[in-house]
């Protein structure tokens, strides 16, 4: 193997998953409320981010990893270990928020906010949508041209 294409391998990756980091977080931002990025949403940014990482370097060096299935399943064991320590850590920080949340409300007797706030303008939600259309025709176009390529490696 070229030390060229291995360092492609290593590269593309993760500047692949940047630029999806990079549009998530313009979509996930111009599609909330007012375009703040909740907590929520920034865990699902990072979860999609990391995820999808995952599964380019397991696309990448599939051949290598098919070869010695000891290394692929260390990896396999070490992502989930790390997948699971996320899950705990973000479980524990959300209790603590949402215990500090509730007492801070006790505390100073303010009101509890509505669940269903007013509607926003109708041109801010036609801007959601579009944002929302744009992103699934892209992630659809991306999964048909991955079909594509392994339907057409497998039937030569």
């Amino acid at each position: 193997m070229s030390s060229d294409r291995i360092i492609m391998q290593l590269l593309m990756p993760p500047a692949m998953s940047l630029l999806m980091l990079w549009m998530g977080r313009n979509v996930l931002i111009s599609t909330s409320r007012g375009g703040i990025l909740t907590e929520n949403r920034r865990r699902l940014l990072w979860s999609v981010f990391f995820v999808l990482l995952t599964f380019l370097y397991g696309m990448t060096f599939n051949r290598e990893l098919r070869g010695n299935p000891f290394i692929a399943g260390g990896i396999l064991v070490l992502v989930s270990a790390f997948i699971f320590w996320r899950i705990q850590k973000w479980r524990v920080s959300a209790e603590v928020v949402a215990g500090q949340t509730d007492q801070i409300r006790i505390n100073s007797n303010l009101p509890v906010p509505r669940s269903d706030p007013a509607s926003p303008p109708f041109g801010f939600r036609i801007r959601q949508w579009i944002v929302l259309i744009w992103a699934v025709f892209g992630i659809a176009g991306t999964l048909a041209a991955v079909l594509w390529k392994i339907l057409r490696q497998a039937n030569p």
